[in-house]
């Protein structure tokens, strides 16, 4: 067992971990696990970065930026229709031109692998990651 405050090296060394808040396990799998279906909000901010996006909930799918995405963490039985915020990892979204322009480009970091863009877009900011060709 390794204790570790790194998320780097938690996710690139564990087969299985655990995130705990409050001294209480949220969350308890493998590192693809957590990452990609994280079962709160917490979890999701916590591991890794995320865009909070609005969305509505409509049918078991969420209508967010346009497109219709399924829901990952929640009962979808729950939701009902409802007007709620998608977390959405940057690497989970793509840049493309629009005819009608739309996104304004605010920022741009290079992180090694990938380039962090800030867009701002219909009143939000959010980050997109994308290779840095």
């Amino acid at each position: 067992m390794l204790v570790t405050h790194d998320q780097e090296e938690a996710l690139r060394v564990a087969d299985r971990l655990g995130v705990m808040l409050n001294g209480r396990i949220e969350q308890l799998g493998s590192p693809e696990d957590v990452n990609q279906r994280p079962r709160t909000a917490f979890i999701s901010e916590f591991v890794g970065a995320v865009n909070r996006i609005q969305a509505v909930c409509d049918g078991g799918e969420v209508a967010v930026l346009g497109r219709r995405v399924a829901i990952s963490n929640m009962d979808r039985a729950a939701l009902g229709s409802a007007a709620l915020e998608a977390l959405i990892r940057p690497e989970d979204l793509q840049l493309q031109a629009g005819e009608n322009g739309g996104a304004l480009v605010t920022a741009m970091v290079l992180r090694g692998v990938a380039t962090s863009v800030s867009v701002s877009l219909c009143d939000a900011s959010m980050r997109v990651d994308m290779p840095p060709a």
